[in-house]
This record gives structure tokens, sequence and C-alpha cells, in this order.
């Protein structure tokens, strides 16, 4: 694009000196100018309105860039950052909108029903992540839809062979059988499978199990699970332990057809 600016109409060599100059020759260079000038307002005005700016041209403020769905390609970028959106949700009822931003941190005080909102147009990809925590009093659930009566497909994000869980509860916990019996006084107790049990979470379901008791570490190849505190008394094999994550879980939802079809699935339980 170039600029519209005329500058040939102005003649550069008037007035000559040592002669005797018409006026009109000063007229016409005078015109032809403030036609330049109005020109330069006209495109400076338009670039002011159109361009990228690291800050607001008259006051130095931080500004935000709107590029109204233009492209932006072919470039290398270094520290770039995103938007983080923090809400504590107390109704039963939310939308997750994307226009608060692609991360979006959401502390449930009660069972929400999430929706997801304003996706992008048909033909653009929309990503969102939304980290989801409990506030702590108790466990909450969490279920999904999306606007417009589109269609949520589930994947398990290779976190669980049981797939996306339903319902979805925050913080999760995680039931699982015992094998034999784990003696009195030791914290190792064996399973039938220890599948989503990890380091850090909280070991209950029996009172032989100390009150606050966490997993300290976990053997995949025995199907057992030491814990930081040694057992109170017996536990008999087939009995179920539940095992609690404490923080929040992470999901990421994405689609390419406007929210039509909304894909989510697990990224971390914490």
């Amino acid at each position: 694009m170039t600029s519209a600016i005329n500058t040939s109409t102005i003649n550069s060599a008037y007035p000559v000196a040592g002669a005797d100059n018409d006026t009109q020759g000063f007229r016409d260079n005078f015109i032809n100018i403030v036609g330049g000038l109005a020109t330069a307002a006209s495109e400076i005005s338009a670039l002011q309105a159109n361009s990228v700016l690291k800050a607001n041209l008259a006051t130095n403020a931080i500004v935000a860039n709107n590029l109204a769905g233009s492209s932006i390609y072919n470039g290398t970028f270094s520290q770039f950052y995103s938007t983080a959106y923090i809400n504590t949700i107390s109704a039963g009822t939310f939308n997750i909108d994307l226009t608060n931003g692609p991360t979006q941190f959401l502390t449930m005080t009660t069972d929400v029903a999430y929706t997801f909102t304003n996706w992008p147009a048909s033909g653009q990809m929309g990503v969102i992540k939304v980290i989801l925590a409990s506030d702590g009093t108790s466990q909450r659930t969490a279920t999904f839809a999306t606007a417009n009566g589109g269609t949520i497909k589930y994947g398990n994000g290779g976190l669980t062979t049981n797939g996306f869980s339903s319902p979805f509860t925050v913080p999760r916990t995680v039931s699982r059988t015992t094998v034999g019996t784990a003696a009195a006084a030791q914290a190792v107790i064996t399973f039938n499978d220890i599948m989503d049990i990890v380091p850090g979470n909280i070991a209950s379901g029996s009172t032989a199990i100390v009150a606050n008791s966490v997993v300290q570490s976990v053997n995949i190849n025995n199907n057992t699970v030491t814990l930081n505190n040694p057992l109170q008394n017996q536990i008999s094999g087939g009995t179920a332990l539940t095992f609690s994550y404490t923080g929040p879980r992470v999901i990421e939802a994405f689609t390419v057809n406007g929210g039509a079809t909304v894909y989510i699935y697990q990224l971390a339980d914490f």
C-alpha cells in the first residue's frame, strides 16, 4: 500500500529568485500543499484507527488491539502471554465465555452446569483451557454443554481407560479395592489396580487409615501403594478405599465448526 500524497503538483522551483513571479504560482503551491496535508491527515487518522499499537498515541497508555478477524502469519513470536480469567462460581449455571480469555480458573462453591459460549466462526480453531477447583469445603460436580444446541464429545486425554469421567467431580476421587490383608503398623497396601492413584492423594475409607494420610509412593509393578503413616489396624482384602486429589482439575475444549461439535478432554488432575 502506498501513500496518496502527491508532491508532483507542488512547484519546488517557485518562486524564481530575482524574477517578477506571478502570484498565481504562489496560490497554486499553497492549494497543492493544503491538499497534500489533508491527504496526510486522512492517512494518519486511518493508521491511528487501524494499526497495531504498543500504546495510545495521545496518552501513551497501554491499549487493547482488536484485529477484527485480520490474520497474523509468517512471523516469529517470543514472550507472548494469554489472559487469565479468574472467578468464583456460586450459581448453579455459568457460561464459559471465550471472550473472557483462553485460560479460565473457576472456583466452585456449588455444583455447576457450564455452557461454552462465543466460539469463533466455523473454519476457525477455538480452544479454551479451564481449571476447575472446589472452594475447599466439599466435592463439587460440573456438567458441560455448548451454546446453540451443539454436541460435546468427550475424550480421556490418556489419563484413564474409562474416558472422561461423568459426573465430573472437583476435586477428583477414585476408589480401589484391596487385595489380601494389609497388617496393622505397615504402610503398604496392595490393590486390584492402582490406575489414577498418584503420590499426594489423600487416603480414606477405613478407620485403619490415620486421618489425612497421603500416598507417599506407588509401585506399578506389584500394584502397591505406600502411605506416609502406618495403618492403625489391619485392612481385609476386598475393602474399597478412596483416594482424593487435593487440587484443581484441568480440561481443554476445542471446536472447528463454530461450536456445533465441541471436543473436551482432561489435561491433568492435581
